[in-house]
């Protein structure tokens, strides 16, 4: 989305839509989001959100864990770990849900008062193509300043360490 003070790259033209919704303390939200579905199968997910004003974000923790949560909902996480991005911080994850078939590889972000979902949704199990363009899809989210340019782009190892996983 191009309000959203970042920069990523998606494999085709976005379907883009807003959606509204009463937070539980009354006030009013939108939910941003941008989706691009392949031909394989395969979907990529961004959102993001202005958290209220008077949002309590001092367990930083806890709400990315929610945050990731939310997103896998079902499906057994797999691998986890905790990430910065020029000192904002993020999860990464991958999941399986095995009722659906569906693996999911993401990231969540919180910076400023912004809550960021990045999502690649693979049918079934990942393959070695479906791991690249993740990865790629991934690693391709940069945060913008309000002229747009980049301040800092994503580098982080495409392997998940297997000790990190206790994020839970």
């Amino acid at each position: 989305p191009a309000t959203g003070g970042f920069r990523l790259e998606l494999p085709g033209t976005p379907e883009l839509s807003d959606e509204s919704f009463t937070e539980a303390d009354g006030t009013q939200s939108i939910l941003r989001t941008a989706l691009v579905e392949t031909w394989d199968g395969m979907a990529f997910h961004v959102s993001h959100e202005e958290l209220p004003l008077d949002s309590d974000l001092s367990d930083q923790a806890s709400i990315l864990d929610a945050m990731r949560d939310g997103v896998i909902e079902s499906a057994v996480l797999q691998e986890g770990r905790a990430i910065t991005l020029r000192g904002f911080s993020g999860r990464e994850f991958v999941a399986y849900d095995s009722a659906r078939q569906l693996s999911i590889a993401g990231r969540v972000f919180l910076i400023d008062r912004k809550s960021i979902t990045l999502v690649a949704i693979t049918p079934g199990p990942r393959t070695a193509a479906h791991v690249r363009a993740a990865d790629r899809f991934l690693k391709s989210f940069a945060i913008a300043d309000q002229r747009g340019s980049e301040l800092a782009a994503l580098s982080l190892s495409s392997q998940l360490s297997a000790q990190s996983s206790q994020l839970r």
